[in-house]
């Protein structure tokens, strides 16, 4: 049994066009790389087309990993890890309420 995908990028498309969905932005596809034949959510903004602008952005999966964010990911941990240790008040910390 295939798995169903977690995103479904006709549908999304389907909403986009009706203005159900004003606009998104993907972080991950249901296959990375794309492969031919490329969905056509993928080709419309590729092709940048002008009602698609400003409504769509999609990046990488990968897109956070550049040298800035490496360091960043350092610092934030240690500084989590220090809060935590030394002041018992934890930062950069997400809980279900805050989503």
């Amino acid at each position: 049994m295939r798995a169903a995908p977690i995103l479904d990028l006709e549908a999304l498309l389907a909403h986009l066009k009706s203005g159900h969905i004003a606009a998104a932005g993907l972080d991950v596809l249901p296959v990375e790389p794309p492969v031919d034949p490329v969905p056509e959510l993928l080709r419309l903004y590729r092709a940048r087309e002008p009602w698609l602008e400003g409504r769509l952005i999609v990046t990488p999966h990968a897109a956070w990993l550049t040298p800035e964010s490496e360091t960043d990911t350092r610092r934030k941990s240690a500084e989590t890890m220090r809060a935590a240790l030394l002041t018992n008040r934890p930062q950069n910390v997400i809980t279900p309420e805050m989503y």
